[in-house]
């Protein structure tokens, strides 16, 4: 009996695991509804032409799903952009360069509180553009971006929230392995 009692602990311990690495983390927003400037973000990385060089003078349109804001970078001489106090949460991005317009393959997610990479290649010219538009914009898509290279957040797991998020799910997991009691067991098999 007390080994069925130790498997079923082990299998709720393994069952919350896969839970909390597959969940996304979702942080209460301030009591107006507005998050903290604490929680703001930024969204960097570099734009490159489709034979590798760096795109100079394009804009970037950052479209933040939740807010249904949008923001913008122009990229530098080395084709870097940036995009500083942005909420944290899903955007969707596109490149206008010129007459060209470019929507990009996916979505990323920026954390709070977090610096987000995000590098850019045009797809090679007589690439299909993708069917669809990109909000607050009349121009149909001309090209597609590829969110190319790590897609990586620099500091969220190190920050207090990533460090509470981490503290929590394992004093979860011990307490599911544990038992959820304090007292130790002396029963023998």
């Amino acid at each position: 009996m007390h080994r069925s009692k130790r498997l079923r602990s082990c299998s709720l311990a393994s069952l919350l695991v896969v839970c909390l690495v597959g969940m996304p983390v979702t942080l209460a927003a301030d009591t107006d509804g507005t998050q903290s400037t604490a929680d703001l973000s930024t969204i960097k990385g570099k734009l490159m032409a489709s034979d590798g060089s760096p795109l100079v003078g394009a804009t970037v349109k950052l479209f933040h799903l939740s807010t249904e804001q949008t923001f913008e970078a122009t990229s530098r001489g080395n084709g870097s952009f940036e995009a500083a106090g942005l909420p944290y949460g899903y955007f969707d991005i596109a490149i206008e360069s010129g007459s060209e317009f470019f929507v990009t393959n996916s979505v990323v997610n920026l954390p709070p509180s977090d610096t987000l990479n995000v590098d850019l290649k045009l797809a090679s010219p007589g690439t299909l553009a993708p069917d669809r538009s990109f909000p607050g914009v009349d121009k149909a898509a001309t090209g597609t971006a590829i969110v190319s290279g790590n897609v990586t957040a620099t500091n969220f797991w190190t920050s207090p929230k990533g460090i509470a998020v981490l503290a929590g799910g394992g004093g979860a997991l011990l307490l599911l392995v544990s038992g959820g009691s304090s007292s130790a067991s002396a029963s023998t098999p």
